[in-house]
């Protein structure tokens, strides 16, 4: 994703709405290699920060929920928008709680493929609208919110440029999902338990088969170094 003077898919409005609080919904203990959650608490704080920053919005703005073609969420799983955008569609009429619900539906069909990929998936939910949607335009104001444990929310917006659709690779993220390879239980293990060394030694990466233009070339004097992949050049 690049942020750029001159966009060429959304242009972002310049006010934003944002809360932060400190709390214990999902956290990594020092001495822990994984993270704790508390499932239901993090779920309630996910739709109360949106309500909280969406007021905000309004104030900030004065825009209101007709003014947005779509909303589009952080998504660690698909309900999780739809509890934070059922809170707000008794402000529109049935036409417009209809088209929003249509949207939200179109924004979570990549990230139902893909999972959880946290930060990232409040921009995989704006590409699967763009790419999954038959109702966007370019004109359209499109919300943003982002949502990160500990915790913190944001709402932004922005509005489709024109000719938008042709930065879309439709064709790649096609290819992505087709070319998906399933595999065993045994080889998820290994694949899910390959990990840097911990230790301090140096350490090499294969990078045969990694079609990345730059991927990571190992570990030497306690520092990741990078490389030219040889098979992109």
């Amino acid at each position: 994703m690049i942020i750029s003077a001159e966009p060429r898919i959304l242009s972002l409005d310049k006010e934003s709405a944002y809360s932060s609080k400190d709390i214990m919904d999902f956290w990594r203990p020092a001495y822990a290699e994984y993270a704790m959650v508390d499932g239901q608490y993090s779920n309630e704080q996910y739709v109360a920060f949106f309500l909280t920053v969406w007021n905000q919005y309004k104030e900030i703005t004065g825009r209101t929920l007709d003014d947005l073609d779509a909303i589009c969420f952080h998504l660690p799983f698909t309900k999780m928008g739809l509890k934070a955008l059922r809170e707000i569609l008794s402000e529109v009429d049935e036409e417009k709680q209809n088209q929003l619900t249509a949207e939200y539906k179109a924004s979570t069909l990549l990230n139902r493929n893909v999972g959880n990929i946290y930060t990232g998936s409040l921009y995989l939910s704006f590409l699967s609208l763009l790419v999954k949607s038959t109702e966007q335009k370019a004109g359209n104001r499109i919300g943003m919110y982002s949502y990160g444990s500990g915790a913190v929310g944001e709402f932004f917006s922005g509005t489709l440029v024109e000719n938008y659709s042709d930065m879309l690779p439709q064709k790649a993220i096609r290819c992505i999902f087709e070319d998906r390879e399933k595999v065993s239980v045994a080889k998820y293990e290994q694949l899910f338990s390959q990990a840097l060394p911990q230790d301090g030694s140096s350490f090499k990466v294969d990078s045969n088969g990694d079609d990345s233009p730059i991927c990571l070339g190992g570990i030497k004097d306690h520092k990741r170094y990078y490389i030219m992949n040889r098979s992109t050049k």
